[in-house]
């Protein structure tokens, strides 16, 4: 069976899966590999739930109906996606960038809803998997798809672009994140440029954030540039008391922005997704509103009620491009008593002694903020202080058992991997 012949079985099948536990009768399973798993011995059970067919690797499957035996299974599912998007006639905007390209993608999806049929990345499914399973859940009634692409390595946004095909695109911002995968900072730019170097090649359109002087010197001749500028020409007044509001200045008026986001550094994320929303005709009202009722999830920027402390979740990512500016607007914050629990910062290869040295300079220099840093970078970086220092998170979780903080607004902030949101129950 060819890709075009799998696409002629999926078009009358036209759902996908990739874990044999969420298979659905009649969806085709792809028997990924993965570090830890081999979904080829999941094939069977897939089979068993009703699976229509199986994309595996086995080739004692050879032979059966029920099963498509290639050389890759990932492969032929970025084959598969590739030759879908061939026979779509909609836009496809893609959102990358260092910081804020899903709080980004999930503004732009609530906006641009208000008036489209849009499909979006689920969540932080962003790379050479979730991309081509966003794709394979486009049909003929949606209008837009937004994809989030993500990367730690240089040409994956290339590939992924390859793949998805962008008429439209933006580029966040571009910091120190995935420094150990990239190398240096300047092949991050490279990397995220990757998505400008498409579009310009394509004739498609840049969305971008005329402020940012990295994202300006970036080449785009070929495309066609739509600018914004956050403090420029959108917004005149920003502030976050403690949610994200501003005056948008648009039509003549102003309309003053609300939302659930915590931190004045949304307001390049916000800026973004207004950005785009407009160029797709969406409504100033209905904007207004998507914003309004829009709520984080993922523990990106939320604010949390408990029944001792108000705590900021944004414990999702960290790099220096967003660590500092998150702890700034936190302190920024009235309350009484402010408390940062802030843990280690990842990938960022030789740069991370310097970084969280950075952070720790900035924590210690900010008046009436108490702080508790965990993880072996920070333990490193705070050696000979006077602080609150753990190793790893279980020691920590043992001094707020005996030492619990009461009546505080707590800022949660570190990379993904040191699981800061277990440390919520005790807070």
């Amino acid at each position: 069976m060819s890709i075009p012949e799998l696409y002629d079985h999926f078009r009358t099948f036209p759902e996908v899966c990739i874990d044999s536990r969420q298979a659905v009768a009649g969806s085709v399973f792809f028997a990924i590999k993965g570090p830890s798993f081999d979904g080829n011995a999941f094939a069977g059970e897939a089979l068993d739930k009703g699976c229509s067919l199986a994309v595996v690797e086995d080739a004692s499957k050879e032979g059966d109906p029920q099963y498509m035996v290639v050389p890759d299974a990932l492969k032929a599912l970025q084959q598969l996606a590739r030759h879908h998007r061939q026979t779509l006639d909609i836009p496809i905007l893609a959102i990358t960038g260092s910081n804020g390209k899903t709080t980004t993608k999930e503004l732009a999806h609530a906006m641009l809803s208000r008036a489209l049929n849009v499909v979006s990345t689920q969540g932080n499914l962003n790379n050479h998997i979730g991309l081509p399973l966003t794709l394979l859940r486009v049909t003929g009634q949606t209008d837009l798809a937004v994809v989030e692409m993500g990367a730690n390595h240089r040409y994956e946004i290339q590939a992924l672009c390859s793949m998805a095909m962008p008429t439209h695109g933006l580029i966040t911002n571009i910091g120190r994140a995935h420094i150990e995968g990239f190398g240096s900072f300047g092949n991050v730019v490279r990397a995220k440029s990757e998505l400008y170097e498409w579009l310009a090649a394509n004739g498609g359109t840049i969305f971008r954030n005329a402020e940012n002087q990295i994202l300006a010197a970036i080449p785009t001749a070929g495309a066609r540039v739509i600018e914004y500028s956050v403090t420029g020409n959108m917004f005149s007044e920003i502030g976050a008391h403690p949610y994200f509001e501003a005056l948008w200045r648009t039509g003549g008026q102003d309309i003053h922005l609300t939302s659930h986001l915590f931190g004045s550094y949304n307001a390049e994320n916000v800026a973004a997704a207004i950005s785009m929303a407009m160029h797709f005709g969406v409504p100033p009202g209905e904007i207004r509103e998507a914003l309004a009722v829009y709520k984080p999830l993922n523990h990106r920027s939320q604010i949390i009620d408990t029944e001792k402390n108000r705590v900021v979740m944004d414990a999702y990512n960290a790099n220096p491009s967003s660590m500092i500016p998150a702890i700034s607007d936190f302190v920024e914050s009235e309350h009484p008593k402010k408390v940062v629990i802030l843990g280690d910062m990842f990938e960022l290869g030789a740069e991370a002694p310097g970084a969280h040295r950075e952070v720790v300079e900035f924590v210690n220099n900010t008046p009436g903020l108490e702080a508790i840093f965990i993880g072996k970078e920070f333990l490193r970086a705070t050696e000979g202080l006077a602080v609150h220092r753990y190793a790893d998170l279980d020691a920590a979780m043992d001094f707020l058992q005996s030492h619990p903080i009461h009546d505080a607004l707590v800022l949660l902030k570190g990379s993904r991997g040191m699981s800061l949101e277990r440390l919520l129950p005790l807070l």
